[in-house]
C-alpha cells in the first residue's frame, strides 16, 4: 500500500485537530504542516519544499499561508478548503494556474479555545458537515469518491454527503453560525445570555475577519432575525424569544449547517438527530 502524504496549511485548532485525527486514522501516513508558529509534535513535520513531497491531500485553514506555498503541481492532489467562509482559494497572483483539484468541507465544530495546543483528535466526532463544490459535476464526483471515506472518518460519521455551492454554503452558515457570533460579539445584550456564554469567549480577531468576508449574508440573516423577534409576542421570556427567532429563520436550512453554537442557542427547540 502506498504511503499517504498530507499537508496541513495553518495548523491551529482546526488544522491541528485534523492532523491528530489523521494520525489516528493512518499511523503510517506522512503529515507535514505549514504555519507561522513552530510546532513541537512527533507526528508532524514542518513543511520544507526541498523534501519535494507530492501530497495526496492538502488541508487549508489559512488562505494567506496557502498563497505563499510553492507546492509542486500535481493533477492528482486534492485541496480541501476548511475555511468558514468559502470562496475559490486560487489567487490571481500565480503566473500559471494551480492544477490541484479543490473541494470545500465545513465541519460544524469548534471551540472557544484556539491554537494547536487546544486541538484534539476528537474535535469533529459526530459533528454535522457539508461539502462545497468548486469543480464541474464530473470532477467533483471523482474527488468525492476519493475523499468521502476520509471525511467521514474524520467526523466519525456515516451521514450522507451534502454538496452545495460556495454561495449557498455562505448563506446557510450566516444564519446558523456567523449571525450568532455577530450577535454575541457585536451586540452587548446577547453576551449576557447564558446560551451565548461559550460563544462570547471566541477569538474576536478571527471572527472580525469572517464578519467582513460574509457581511452581506450576515446582514440579511440579521434582518430576518430582527423581523422574527419583533413579531414575537413572548415578552416575559426574552431568552426564549431569541432562541425561537433563530430556530424559525433556520427551519429550512439543512442540519448539515447546524453546529454546537446553534444548538446551544436554540436549546431543545431543534433536536439534533
Amino acid at each position: 500500500m502506498t504511503q499517504r502524504k498530507y499537508l496541513i496549511v495553518g495548523c491551529g485548532l482546526i488544522g491541528g485537530s485534523i492532523a491528530r485525527k489523521l494520525r489516528v486514522i493512518d499511523q503510517d501516513c506522512i503529515i507535514d504542516y505549514f504555519d507561522c508558529n513552530k510546532i513541537t509534535a512527533g507526528f508532524l513535520t514542518r513543511y520544507d519544499h526541498r523534501t519535494n513531497h507530492i501530497y495526496d491531500v492538502v488541508f487549508m485553514t489559512s488562505k494567506e499561508a496557502f498563497n505563499l506555498l510553492p507546492i509542486e503541481h500535481n493533477k492528482h492532489m486534492v485541496l480541501i478548503n476548511l475555511l468558514s467562509f468559502q470562496k475559490n482559494a486560487y489567487a490571481p497572483l500565480f503566473d500559471t494556474p494551480r492544477e490541484m483539484r479543490q473541494v470545500g468541507v465545513h465541519f460544524m465544530a469548534g471551540s472557544e479555545e484556539s491554537g494547536f495546543k487546544n486541538s484534539s483528535a476528537t474535535l469533529f466526532d459526530g459533528c454535522n458537515f457539508s461539502v462545497i463544490q468548486y469543480e464541474n459535476d464530473e470532477t467533483h464526483e471523482e474527488i468525492l469518491s476519493e475523499i468521502e471515506p476520509l471525511i467521514k472518518q474524520i467526523a466519525n460519521s456515516s451521514e450522507q454527503i451534502l454538496s452545495v455551492s460556495p454561495e449557498e454554503h455562505n448563506i446557510n452558515v450566516a444564519h446558523t453560525s456567523h449571525l450568532l457570533h455577530f450577535l454575541d460579539l457585536k451586540v452587548p445584550p446577547f453576551n449576557k445570555l447564558s446560551s451565548f456564554k461559550r460563544i462570547s469567549q471566541s477569538n474576536k480577531e478571527m471572527w472580525e475577519e469572517i464578519f467582513k468576508k460574509n457581511e452581506k449574508n450576515i446582514m440579511d440573516a440579521l434582518g430576518h432575525f430582527i423581523s422574527r423577534l419583533r413579531a414575537s409576542r413572548d415578552t416575559k421570556m426574552p431568552t426564549f424569544a431569541h432562541a425561537q427567532a433563530i430556530h424559525e429563520i433556520c427551519q429550512n436550512i439543512p442540519k448539515n449547517f447546524k453546529g454546537s453554537a446553534y444548538y446551544e442557542v436554540v436549546g431543545n427547540l431543534d433536536e439534533k438527530n
